[in-house]
């Protein structure tokens, strides 16, 4: 998922209710900076070149890529935040993707890219094993409250479900009370992201739950659970305690501002309790 196009850098029964080798190191000095050895905490915020030892189709439009860290490298980050990529032989053209991976998976980054532009048709048509990309480190806001009280709302769109993801396995590694829900919409059930690892995570955690909403499916469809689009009255039915509740939404700009709408304006929800990702 890509929160923002960088050229320079710029900032997808019932219905199933799911519960529960070394790279080389090679940092980027900006033209400002002094040439001395670099403190470990400095390196550690440089542009790094990482070769992707893995690459997996997600669906047909759609592939995760692991991004290994060199020797030596071990960055402090957040789940929920993004990274830059850029190719060696076009560094001019930057796309930033949110982490679909969490912050207790140490040694690698991922990112789940669908074909969409010249960066997301490269990854997505051509991107194998062995080849290298340049990676900014994570930066970004999109962070989950990870407070027992909490209830986390994540609603989203195509392939912005993915840094939801990395919520729901932080989360269920570190066996939390948080409670998280997904409200996901997709064309069809072809189009569900990461359905068999959700549906694992569901079954390891009583306090993820996954939902889905199918705007596109033809009317003989033998899908039998939600059929539309996200409202204020699917979202409403999922708020238990709305003080302790925060809404996320993630995914292209109409669907988050749709749902910032419905959210504040409809629900009347205080805005400091949303927390959005536009993909531009």
């Amino acid at each position: 998922m890509k929160p923002a196009l960088t050229a320079g850098v710029k900032r997808g029964e019932a219905q199933p209710r799911i519960r529960a080798g070394a790279a080389l190191y090679t940092p980027v000095a900006p033209p400002y900076a002094a040439r001395a050895a670099p403190t470990t905490a400095f390196m550690a915020k440089q542009i790094v070149e990482m070769v992707i030892e893995a690459a997996k189709m997600e669906l047909p439009d759609t592939k995760t890529i692991r991004l290994k860290w060199p020797e030596g490298y071990d960055p402090e980050f957040k789940t929920g935040q993004f990274i830059t990529l850029y190719w060696p032989d076009t560094p001019g053209y930057k796309r930033a993707y949110s982490l679909s991976s969490c912050a207790l998976d140490r040694g690698f980054f991922e990112v789940t890219v669908k074909r969409d532009g010249k960066m997301g048709t490269r990854i997505v048509d051509w991107a194998k094993e062995g080849d290298k990309m340049f990676v900014i480190p994570p930066v970004g806001k999109f962070l989950p409250v990870f407070e027992p009280d909490k209830h986390l709302i994540c609603i989203a769109g195509g392939s912005g479900v993915t840094p939801f993801r990395g919520f729901a396995r932080e989360a269920t590694r570190r066996g939390l009370e948080t409670r998280i829900t997904i409200l996901y919409s997709v064309r069809t059930t072809n189009d569900i992201i990461f359905y068999d690892e959700f549906k694992e995570l569901a079954q390891q955690n009583t306090n993820f739950e996954l939902l889905v909403t199918c705007t596109r499916l033809h009317p003989q469809d033998a899908w039998t659970g939600r059929r539309g689009r996200i409202d204020a009255t699917w979202i409403k039915e999922h708020i238990v305690d709305l003080p302790n509740t925060v809404f996320y939404a993630c995914g292209p700009n109409a669907l988050v501002d749709a749902t910032e709408h419905l959210v504040v304006a409809e629900l009347g929800v205080p805005k400091a309790q949303m927390k959005t990702e536009k993909w531009g």
